[in-house]
């Protein structure tokens, strides 16, 4: 069992969880066994991450507390990568983590702050910003709607329903004016209340990344997207129904979630301004 604020670098439960295909889950699992290969072959762990002749499974997760000073290091600025390269069917490439090491080691790389950010989805509580990492030519993927599509989304409902979930941040995201560049058009639409963000995700062919988004957007969208994200959604809606694909999209639900995401925001300004 994981200690209370440890970081989760890679978890196939909660891949197994998101991810109900065959091939997702099997792909999960060779992620997991590449992913320990490296860091324990690099001399990045401080301790075992599997035991003696244990091999891969349902239940291997990967955590920061596995890994020394140097792997932390590397995990923080490598996993957004490695993940993002594994969008669609690309093979499995550990040299992204090679180039990422070597950035580390040759002190290219800035330092994060040891156990302040959350890889992977890490407790609640440890509500620290995320790493800043070097730049990088490829934008940082928030979500994509086919990731609903592939994962655990009900048969019985319309395929518009995988848009809700993230279209309900896009609103709210363009009445903050965190919409930049030629996504602008859309976002306008949102404040006019000429279109709603369900509509505004599907324009954008179900995509939100780092290119869409202005510089504090982007910060907040990096800490708050994922885990946050989702258990204010919940708690907000979700509390009566089977999936978070089954609420409607509405002004009376966004409203119900405006005020979640507002709070979380003030709080996250706050910090940074400490």
């Amino acid at each position: 069992m994981k200690p209370k604020f440890d970081h989760l670098i890679h978890s196939v439960p909660i891949a197994f969880k998101l991810w109900t295909g065959k091939a997702w889950r099997r792909r999960s699992l060779e992620w997991a066994e590449a992913l320990i290969e490296f860091f324990e072959s690099n001399g990045l762990t401080q301790r075992r991450i599997l035991k003696r002749g244990e091999k891969v499974g349902k239940d291997t997760e990967i955590l920061g507390s596995h890994l020394n000073a140097e792997g932390y290091q590397v995990a923080s600025h490598a996993m957004k990568r490695w993940y993002r390269a594994f969008e669609g069917e690309k093979p499995l490439n550990t040299g992204i983590l090679y180039d990422v090491l070597a950035k580390v080691r040759s002190g290219k790389a800035p330092v994060v702050p040891e156990f302040s950010v959350s890889i992977g989805g890490a407790d609640d509580e440890a509500d620290d910003e995320p790493a800043t990492e070097f730049d990088e030519s490829e934008p940082d993927i928030y979500d994509r709607a086919k990731w609903h599509f592939e994962g655990d989304f009900p048969e019985e409902l319309d395929e518009e329903q995988a848009y809700v979930y993230t279209g309900m941040l896009v609103t709210w995201l363009a009445e903050k004016g965190f919409v930049r560049g030629e996504f602008l058009p859309e976002a306008k639409r949102i404040k006019a209340r000429e279109i709603i963000g369900k509509q505004a995700y599907q324009i954008w062919d179900g995509g939100l990344d780092s290119n869409m988004l202005t510089e504090e957007g982007n910060a907040f969208a990096k800490y708050y997207i994922g885990h946050r994200y989702d258990k204010d959604y919940q708690k907000a809606l979700c509390r009566s129904l089977p999936t978070i694909y089954h609420v409607k999209d509405t002004r009376r639900n966004y409203n119900r979630l405006k005020p979640l995401i507002e709070e979380r925001y003030q709080a996250w300004k706050k910090k940074r301004r400490r």
